[in-house]
């Protein structure tokens, strides 16, 4: 009997004692998980975990919203790349999200494949791809749009000229006004180091920067400032950055500039008012490599030479040098020994090169530009479809030409021709 007792007592202390547990777990124990009002964090990555944006402080139930540069993969051996969005849905957010880019690839044996029908791979060869000319844009926001440049399929980009400009580029045509042989330390495009940057992020894109270069005169004082041979005084702004150029400018013999308002199409630029550099002399062309040099070393793939038929070229029957073979032949070796690639150089000759000589004096050494051409291309898409023949007007090899669409001289005069308003760009 007390067996029974005992076992009764010890069941109902048990069911007391599980009744009393469950009370307090059922007690203790909250309805529904607390909701997590945020604020978030919104992470965009590329494919490769590479950050591309991180967006913070998204309130509950917004919807991410991706503010960058369009994503971008390079093409590697067998494959190319074309964003087509994001791992998962743009929806209202409740948590911390993190988003990956996601491509189509398309083989590069079969271009046909992509969506547009259009060639969506960049050509390895600076002379084979589209220039596009960020026309007084500055290097970050160059740097800033590369990727959108990229997928425009623009192979090259074009920037203003890296000389030091008179007044530090105030205005537009102060670029082409010089006072140095050496990367401004004072321009509205940027720093040296801004420019370095900005090669580094190109060649990420398989994009090659090409820089501007004036060589054939500096800046002046003013178009009324003038020697007492009626050649252009030249601004004494140019003593703080080539001192021993400016000291012989008025040399008796071999000065740095010239001296003789007859001497022909090399001898005497008639445009502007602008001092005329002795591109003959020995200082003028150390220092024209000088720069030529260190815009290879910050990461430069390739020059435009304003002027270029002004100066003149060893085979040229009247005032011959050697300065393009002391120069720009000097830097493609130059180039080659660093990168193990070919330096691209094209000049701007506009209509003929003047004076009987022939446009192998020039192609010996560079492309030239096709400006006529671009014009009849220019004349057609404005309406007379009649002009737009598809033949190239200067006489050469079209490995040899640059088709130019648009100069930076018609578009910022703001004459009618201009296509773009936003952006120049010329057809390679």
């Amino acid at each position: 009997m007390k067996s029974k007792k005992l076992l009764l007592l010890t069941l109902s202390n048990l069911f007391l004692l599980s009744s009393l547990i469950g009370c307090t777990n059922s007690k203790d124990k909250p309805n529904d998980d607390p909701i997590n009002e945020g604020p978030f964090t919104v992470i965009w990555n590329n494919y490769d975990g590479k950050l591309l944006e991180r967006d913070i402080s998204q309130a509950r139930n917004s919807t991410p919203s991706y503010d960058g540069n369009t994503p971008v993969r390079l093409q590697d051996d067998t494959n190319y790349y074309v964003f087509k969005g994001w791992d998962k849905e743009l929806a209202p957010i409740t948590e911390d999200t993190t988003f990956t880019a996601q491509y189509d690839s398309y083989p590069l044996n079969n271009v046909s494949e992509t969506p547009d029908g259009y060639t969506d791979v960049l050509p390895s060869q600076t002379a084979e791809g589209n220039i596009f000319h960020a026309f007084c844009w500055t290097y970050k926001q160059i740097t800033e749009r590369l990727p959108d440049i990229y997928n425009a399929g623009f192979k090259s980009i074009q920037i203003m000229p890296v000389q030091q400009p008179k007044s530090g580029g105030a205005s537009w045509w102060a670029f082409y006004q010089p006072l140095s042989f050496s990367i401004a330390t004072n321009s509205k495009a940027g720093t040296k180091a801004e420019l370095q940057t900005l090669c580094e992020k190109a060649e990420e894109l398989n994009i090659s920067i090409i820089a501007d270069i004036v060589f054939n005169h500096l800046a002046n004082i003013s178009d009324n400032d003038l020697e007492s041979d009626g050649t252009p005084k030249v601004s004494p702004q140019v003593a703080d950055y080539e001192p021993e150029i400016y000291a012989h400018r008025n040399d008796a013999t071999n000065p740095t500039f010239h001296h003789n308002k007859n001497g022909g199409i090399t001898q005497y630029y008639p445009y502007g008012g602008l001092p005329d550099l002795n591109t003959a002399n020995e200082l003028v062309q150390t220092r024209s490599l000088d720069l030529l040099k260190e815009c290879i070393d910050v990461g430069i793939d390739g020059f435009r030479f304003d002027a270029a038929k002004h100066i003149e070229t060893p085979n040229d029957t009247k005032s011959p040098s050697n300065f393009w073979t002391n120069t720009l032949e000097v830097a493609k070796t130059y180039y080659h020994t660093k990168t193990g690639k070919n330096l691209f150089a094209y000049g701007e000759i506009l209509n003929e090169v003047g004076e009987g000589r022939p446009l192998s004096n020039y192609t010996q050494f560079m492309a030239v530009t096709d400006n006529s051409f671009g014009g009849a291309i220019y004349d057609g898409l404005s309406g007379d479809a009649k002009r737009a023949t598809g033949n190239y007007h200067k006489q050469t090899d079209a490995s040899n030409l640059v088709t130019w669409i648009e100069s930076h001289d018609t578009y910022a005069d703001s004459k009618p021709i201009s296509l773009m308003k936003e952006f120049l760009w010329v057809m390679r």
